[in-house]
């Protein structure tokens, strides 16, 4: 039965405010702001339904995406005087899962190409896998080259388990072992200067897709980086750090890394990049010294004392 357009609510209004039924034109404009209101009001519904929608699926967000994954193996020198080092002091490999985010509750692992498994951590950003060793035969043998798998499980992920394949070739390191050309000035580095560490030429090996140099200052005190820089250009020789990056009399080991390197896009997980690299790492110790004022105005203070003692000995045996 179709409704009449003396019976909307705005008709009504009319009704008891004027005390009589509108008119014909009247009444068809309050049947037409009739609807208009309707629709609005349907219109608004709508909107109020899609947004409790969207906001009820929002609810379940994944909070963190993997974005690299890698497999290192690094020859790790220990420079203690001018002269290039000529062996390793030691070895080590590590593999990684870096995330945009922290995960909790995670399940992580790593399946190597002799089947063994590691556990890489079940929360954080970053999940790690780590050994060092003391022969290289022995570090090849228990990582060897070939397919390494990954696996990350956790509820902050979307999809919650995810995986991804590196390919870790055969060894190419750099064809020269990197060392500072300027040990010898490390013993008296004044902080309130600049100061340029200086190496050697990256000799880059010619399997090697990419090369890389990599320069930190770690301050052995604080347990932080103080300078953590990355040249993507291997013909860079030197970097100078600023006046007051160190602090007077705090240890520090300065590391340089010739870094060969093999990066493939898009590689697992969530379309995350996998990351093959063969560093050859060289490390050195330094203590900071007082400025050179420092050092005269102790002196002159030193020297004034031991007039004055000397001068009050004459007077004591005077008579």
């Amino acid at each position: 039965m179709k409704k009449s357009s003396q019976n909307t609510p705005f008709a009504r209004a009319s009704f008891r405010f004027f005390g009589k039924a509108p008119s014909a034109i009247t009444a068809l404009i309050l049947a037409t702001l009739d609807i208009i209101i309707k629709q609005t009001r349907m219109r608004a519904i709508i909107v109020w339904v899609t947004l409790l929608l969207f906001s009820s699926l929002g609810a379940v967000t994944y909070s963190a995406d993997v974005v690299t994954y890698d497999a290192f193996k690094n020859r790790v020198y220990e420079q203690t005087t001018a002269a290039q080092p000529s062996a390793p002091d030691h070895y080590s490999f590590f593999a990684r899962i870096f995330l945009d985010s922290s995960l909790s509750s995670a399940t992580s692992t790593l399946t190597v190409p002799n089947s063994a498994t590691y556990d890489m951590g079940s929360s954080g950003s970053l999940f790690i896998h780590q050994d060092t060793f003391t022969s290289e035969a022995t570090m090849n043998a228990t990582f060897p080259s070939g397919a390494y798998q990954y696996s990350l499980n956790s509820p902050d992920l979307n999809p919650n388990n995810q995986g991804g394949i590196l390919n870790l070739p055969d060894p190419f390191y750099s064809l020269s072992i990197p060392y500072f050309t300027n040990f010898n000035s490390f013993s008296s580095i004044n902080i309130t200067q600049p100061f340029t560490f200086q190496w050697n030429q990256f000799q880059t090996n010619a399997s090697a897709p990419l090369s890389q140099i990599f320069f930190t200052l770690y301050d052995n005190k604080t347990g932080a980086f103080v300078v953590n820089q990355f040249f993507p250009n291997s013909t860079t020789q030197s970097y100078t750090v600023p006046a007051g990056t160190m602090v007077l009399g705090d240890s520090y080991q300065a590391s340089i890394y010739f870094s060969s390197r093999e990066n493939t896009p898009n590689a697992g997980f969530n379309l995350a990049n996998a990351l093959a690299s063969f560093d050859e790492v060289t490390a050195a110790s330094l203590l900071t010294v007082p400025e050179p004022t420092s050092f005269t105005l102790a002196g002159v203070g030193s020297l004034l004392l031991a007039s004055l003692t000397c001068l009050a000995r004459r007077k004591s045996y005077k008579l």
